[in-house]
């Protein structure tokens, strides 16, 4: 059964998080900018057998207050590790999608110590590249051209596939704040203004996941970041699009899974 949400402040914001399950390494998931913590339900339902599954509505989303993204790259970074102090995670996994990538890699990138192992699904951000600054470029063009973000979430047949999921996806949309048009377009032009980042010594273990048919951050995308990354894996997601935790829950746990074991064969605690 679930331990039940809880509050945790940060920052002039209430976090809700929830925490499932017993085992280690505890895994800490982030949603990106169209979720909210149930944005992982189909992972804490196949792991909190295994593991303790940790997660958490972003601020100025799902139960948290606060505005969205009006604290940068470094804020969504200092919201996960309140999270992290507030349940007393010393060491996790930490597992971000999209927006979420910021928070998950800020820490892996400042705070190395406390993150055993990163997965990056269907996001680069917080790991700038020319790739980054350059597909930047092309979604400004796209964002005010009118390009539907939230209908570029999923794989273009999945609705017709998976009703119940696509329903299940749009159903989180829903408990979000409304935004209408495009938002966010000061981000994209700090990520074309950012220098590519010198990444040779990063020491945290990385995984990228990517959908084959993510029309977002496009897989291209993906594994030039990945590229930057020294040890960093890809895998791809066949039949996903820019949500392969659920449009594929199964073969995203399992290739979740096989990361975090390989993580304690290779003695990391």
């Amino acid at each position: 059964m679930p331990d039940g949400g809880t509050i945790i402040e940060a920052g002039g914001a209430s976090l809700y998080v929830e925490s499932d399950g017993a085992g280690t390494p505890p895994i800490v998931f982030v949603h990106g900018g169209t979720g909210s913590h149930q944005h992982w339900m189909l992972q804490v339902a196949a792991l909190r057998g295994s593991y303790r599954c940790v997660t958490y509505d972003a601020r100025g989303f799902g139960r948290s207050t606060g505005a969205p993204h009006v604290r940068g790259i470094d804020g969504h970074a200092e919201d996960l590790l309140a999270v992290l102090d507030g349940l007393g995670i010393e060491r996790a996994v930490l597992v971000g999608h999209s927006m979420g990538g910021y928070a998950v890699s800020g820490v892996a990138r400042d705070h190395p110590e406390r993150v055993v192992g990163l997965v990056m699904v269907d996001t680069p951000f917080g790991l700038p590249t020319s790739a980054l600054a350059a597909w930047a470029r092309d979604m400004i063009v796209r964002l005010e051209a009118g390009f539907d973000v939230v209908a570029a979430c999923t794989a273009p047949d999945f609705a017709r596939r998976r009703p119940d999921l696509a329903f299940l996806l749009e159903s989180i949309v829903r408990g979000n704040p409304r935004r209408d048009g495009p938002r966010g377009l000061d981000a994209y032009h700090q990520m074309v203004a950012t220098p590519p980042a010198d990444l040779t010594g990063w020491r945290v273990p990385t995984l990228f996941v990517v959908g084959e048919h993510d029309a977002l951050t496009v897989p291209d995308l993906i594994k030039a970041t990945a590229s930057a990354v020294p040890g960093a894996r890809v895998v791809t997601i066949t039949d996903a699009g820019h949500s392969p935790n659920v449009e594929q829950a199964d073969a995203f746990n399992r290739a979740l899974v096989g990361f975090v074991e390989g993580l304690a064969a290779a003695g990391r605690p």
